[in-house]
């Protein structure tokens, strides 16, 4: 099996899949084609056109695809600066069996998710099977029912690897699209069936700071009141951040690049008996004293306020990358996911947080991406969905 990352700066769709597709065959036989490839890139290039310029390019073969927040950074710097427009994952591997489906969300996350997951085994040619790993891009706002939908396929034990698409400024212009259809409100999910399963890390780089409550009140990812007292009542109490009451006549306050460092975080499993926290990033304060995040809050969860630094979210993106890295055998390319909310936290640190990932994955090739969600399994079994989390897989 061969892996290539290749990225591009253009901003012209069918450019940059044609600059993608030119740099993955370097160094290859000019004819050659990936069996699958995974494209990632700003929201103003993942359009329509670029959906058809892939089909076209890559000859049918497999596209997953997913809008990142602002661009993606690899292995390979762009004039000094970390970032690029796009970019893609590609694998050549005729041994190997890959598969992409997609499909609109609609009003049932759950069965969309079902569907696409096995149209994806039906086009590998392994209905049935359960795969080395399974690569979920999907529209913000139901990402747990896309999981159940998932794992009630191929089962809690596999392997899952999510991002959820992005824009630039939570205004709903992201996009996920496949080889066979474009989506705004979608879900794309693709299996791989390798000769040898991916080492992977799933981590956050925060910790809880001493407040915690007991959600009294929560709609979806609503969170109304915490102890019975309002949800920006505690919150500005814990935190110190200014509410829309203290704002002027603002009736909505965004939160999300300060809540980027102070998010809540609930105990969803233990290692050691250190217990582990998935976290839960504040978007948007509303005037009637609820928050918006960009994930679900249930009533009765124990919620803690966590904390972290530029400092700290460098080094855990960089102790993420060791710990997949230490456990591959002659790897090859990795795939980065980091949350664009760590991102804003670290934005005028790109550089630095492209040599520290390259400094953990040996020199190796790799691609990263920023999303609004990340799935995967923080330890071995159910993969969940959470916000500010850094996740790696690392392909031998």
């Amino acid at each position: 099996m061969r892996i290539e990352v290749s990225t591009s700066t253009s901003r012209n769709p069918a450019t940059a899949i044609s600059e993608l597709l030119s740099n993955l065959r370097r160094g290859a036989d000019d004819a050659a084609l990936p069996d699958f490839v995974a494209i990632y890139g700003r929201h103003d290039v993942m359009t329509p056109v670029m959906q058809q310029a892939a089909v076209t390019a890559f000859d049918g073969r497999p596209v997953h695809a997913g809008s990142s927040f602002t661009g993606v950074i690899s292995h390979q710097a762009h004039e000094g600066d970390a970032m690029a427009t796009c970019g893609a994952i590609a694998f050549f591997d005729p041994e190997g069996d890959f598969g992409t489906g997609s499909a609109d969300l609609g009003n049932n996350p759950k069965a969309a998710a079902e569907q696409a997951t096995r149209d994806a085994l039906e086009a590998a040619g392994r209905p049935g099977e359960a795969p080395q790993i399974v690569f979920l891009s999907s529209a913000p706002g139901s990402e747990e029912s896309v999981l159940a939908g998932i794992r009630s396929v191929v089962g809690d034990g596999t392997m899952l690897m999510g991002g959820t698409a992005a824009d630039d400024d939570l205004s709903g212009k992201w996009s996920q699209f496949s080889h066979k259809a474009f989506h705004t409100e979608g879900v794309v999910v693709s299996v791989l069936f390798l000769a040898s399963p991916p080492q992977f890390g799933y981590q956050s780089g925060y910790r809880p700071v001493g407040h915690k409550g007991i959600v009294t009140e929560a709609i979806g990812r609503k969170l109304i009141s915490i102890d019975g007292v309002s949800a920006t009542e505690v919150y500005a109490q814990w935190t110190g951040l200014p509410t829309p009451a203290t704002s002027g006549d603002q009736v909505t306050l965004p939160i999300l690049a300060q809540g980027s460092l102070y998010p809540l975080g609930r105990v969803t499993s233990h290692v050691n008996s250190v217990p582990i926290h998935l976290l839960m990033l504040p978007t948007l304060f509303h005037a009637d004293g609820s928050i918006d995040f960009l994930a679900n809050i249930n009533q009765g969860d124990e919620v803690f306020l966590m904390k972290s630094t530029p400092d700290n979210i460098i080094e855990r993106v960089g102790s993420v990358g060791r710990m997949a890295f230490a456990g591959a055998e002659k790897p090859k390319a990795s795939l980065v996911i980091f949350c664009a909310g760590c991102m804003m936290a670290v934005a005028s640190r790109m550089p630095e947080v492209t040599k520290t990932i390259s400094n953990a994955l040996g020199q190796s090739p790799f691609l990263g991406i920023f999303t609004f969600g990340e799935q995967g399994s923080v330890v071995e079994g159910q993969a969940e969905h959470g916000n500010l989390m850094i996740s790696c897989a690392v392909f031998s």
